[in-house]
């Protein structure tokens, strides 16, 4: 259980950094607290799995993969929309507006769903 506990660790260290940022093992060990040994162990066995990636000639790590794979089909066995879009249509009416659902990663979001109001011309903002 404490290798699982240390590789969610390491996969912290990832999601709380920039998108798309690559760290070193001295990054992490520092970051996870944890010896630069644990670190190399756990993510040798991540690499395999394809959990993690390296790019070999920086000796640098980031997130591989598979956690978008595992993410897509996690989303696709959950219909979070036939369940909110109920309350998603209440809100187009009762605002008379287009609404979104979306998720929030880092400074950008996923659109999830949107409903158009018939009422309302489409603009689309950045935030």
């Amino acid at each position: 259980m404490q290798t699982i506990t240390r590789a969610m660790k390491i996969v912290d260290c990832f999601i709380s950094s920039e998108p798309n940022r690559f760290l070193s093992i001295t990054e992490l060990s520092k970051q996870c607290n944890l010896p630069v040994s644990s670190i190399h162990r756990i993510l040798n066995a991540m690499i395999k799995h394809e959990l993690i990636q390296q790019d070999k000639e920086r000796k640098l790590y980031g997130l591989g993969i598979t956690w978008l794979e595992y993410g897509l089909k996690m989303y696709d066995t959950m219909d979070y929309v036939s369940m909110v879009r109920p309350d998603l249509e209440y809100l187009m009416k009762q605002a008379e507006a287009s609404v979104y659902l979306r998720k929030p990663i880092g400074s950008e979001s996923i659109i999830i769903e949107r409903i158009d109001c018939t009422n309302q011309t489409i603009l689309a903002m950045k935030n």
